[in-house]
């Protein structure tokens, strides 16, 4: 019985559903470079999109200043979790400030994760805030077009980064298929894909290693 699971060390679960009520359009959408769905809210998180000001320390004053930083249905902002089972602060202290914030008496923890409700509430992901890249007047969520990647070639992983002010494609080195001249997801068209060794982060040997990406 396999399902899809969103969390994190400090709030887990934040949302999950089940692989059978993934439906053919929601893979098109992937496919599409509209992100990973991830389902509803869990009943015990309160999960909120907020404008991203990943980077930034927060702390909204008021209701009002709260509602305000609030994004609509399908705007992709900052995913923002508090709940009993969101941990409170770090040891000591350290980062606190960077990942959390107060209101009315409720931790907020920043997961430093991009994603948007669709019409449905339910949440997908974009990938991280401080991944996303700007061409011409489009940001672009290197997560959201590795995941469109993944479906499309059928493969188990793919890398995006971006590079002289152009976005890269790298599909994993025993990719057999046709190597594409370009791929197109959405308003991006990337002109450079290429094979190469992805590196993975070593703590969790799925999440992209950008930085030796970018050097290789």
């Amino acid at each position: 019985d396999i399902n899809v699971l969103y969390g994190s060390t400090e709030a887990e679960p934040i949302s999950h559903i089940h692989r059978q009520a993934i439906t053919e359009a929601d893979r098109q959408r992937t496919a599409n470079g509209k992100g990973l769905l991830v389902g509803k809210t869990a009943p015990e998180a309160e999960v909120r999109v907020i404008r991203d000001q990943w980077g930034h320390p927060l702390s909204p004053g008021s209701e009002s200043e709260w509602e305000a930083m609030t994004c609509g249905t399908e705007q992709v902002g900052e995913i923002v979790v508090a709940g009993e089972h969101v941990i409170p602060g770090y040891l000591d202290g350290e980062g606190d400030g960077e990942n959390n914030f107060h209101l009315a008496g409720k931790v907020w923890h920043r997961t430093g994760d991009a994603g948007y409700f669709d019409q449905e509430g339910r949440l997908w992901l974009m990938g991280r805030c401080a991944a996303k890249f700007k061409i011409d007047a489009d940001w672009v969520y290197p997560f959201a077009l590795e995941c469109a990647a993944v479906e499309t070639f059928d493969i188990p992983i793919a890398a995006c980064c971006e590079s002289s002010g152009e976005p890269t494609l790298f599909l994993p080195r025993d990719f057999d298929g046709r190597l594409p001249a370009t791929f197109t997801c959405g308003p991006i068209t990337i002109q450079n894909v290429r094979r190469e060794k992805i590196p993975l982060d070593k703590r969790h040997n799925a999440k992209v290693d950008y930085a030796k990406l970018k050097a290789s």
